[in-house]
């Protein structure tokens, strides 16, 4: 069985305990005051215009990736809505990974920029967003803001928040690059074991595997031999009789500057 924090319920409705007045590209900001959130608009070269949801969270404070690991929940955005938008997809820069009494999960701290790439209409966009999220400390809190911001029509302007989102974009990790190959891929007595062929030989080599919801894979074990980087990863499936032949996973290789992500089909061994 897959291993959760417990959350503990301090807040249960929707929580804007702090609105600063917003300007025409970035929204109020709404959640609490220790894991704050706000939408920032502008024109990103190269990818458009873009949004981005704005996280700052106070010292000790984190919020989590796509895929949390051990405990958590993910930001999952509603944008239904919204006028004049027809689709949002978010990015995810590379994410940090947190250890706490044997948990292990993956998420952000500080401050993150998650990036938004919009698919908009020429006239006005009224975007309206209902996020849902959590933040630890502590305790977890889980949190429902309400964000909205009014795009002009037309392109957006190149402005200081397109810069952020810029930066959060070089932490995203490529899509399925042709200079990363699949080298080997197998799972057999517990263990995944997964060979790379990166562009180069990568420093301190990182790897984080998404699968199937109740299954757990441990911290991976990483190194290079000579062109290919290598890692093994224990898998815990909860003392079910689970076998990943076949299991469709995400693999996400980081290490030296570089990080890239690929979709993938256990092999046998």
């Amino acid at each position: 069985m897959h291993r959760f924090l417990t959350i503990v319920l301090l807040l249960t409705a929707t929580l804007n305990l702090r609105v600063a007045a917003a300007s025409e590209f970035d929204s109020g900001w709404a959640g609490i005051p220790e894991a704050e959130v706000r939408l920032i608009a502008g024109h990103v070269p190269g990818h458009g215009d873009m949004l981005g949801l704005h996280f700052v969270l106070s010292p000790g404070w984190k919020t989590y990736w796509r895929s949390p690991g051990d405990a958590g929940l993910p930001p999952e955005p509603d944008w239904s809505a919204s006028q004049g938008l027809s689709g949002a997809e978010l990015a995810w820069p590379l994410p940090e990974r947190f250890l706490y009494y044997g948990l292990v999960t993956y998420g952000y701290h500080d401050e993150i920029v998650l990036p938004v790439r919009l698919d908009r209409a020429d006239g006005e966009t009224r975007v309206r967003l209902n996020l849902s999220y959590a933040a630890c400390a502590e305790v977890c809190v889980p949190i429902e803001a309400g964000l909205t911001l009014d795009l002009p029509p037309g392109p957006l302007p190149e402005n200081r928040h397109s810069a952020a989102i810029a930066g959060a974009l070089e932490r995203t990790p490529a899509q399925s690059p042709p200079d990363l190959g699949l080298a080997g891929l197998t799972f057999d007595k517990g263990s995944l074991a997964v060979a790379f062929r990166a562009p180069h030989p990568l420093a301190d080599p990182d790897l984080i595997v998404e699968g199937p919801r109740d299954v757990v894979f441990d911290h991976p074990q990483c190194e290079n031999d000579g062109a290919l980087t290598r890692c093994r990863v224990d898998v815990d499936t909860g003392g079910t009789d689970v076998d990943l032949t076949a299991s469709p996973l995400r693999l996400t290789l980081s290490g030296d500057g570089y990080a890239a992500e690929m979709p993938v089909t256990v092999g046998k061994p």
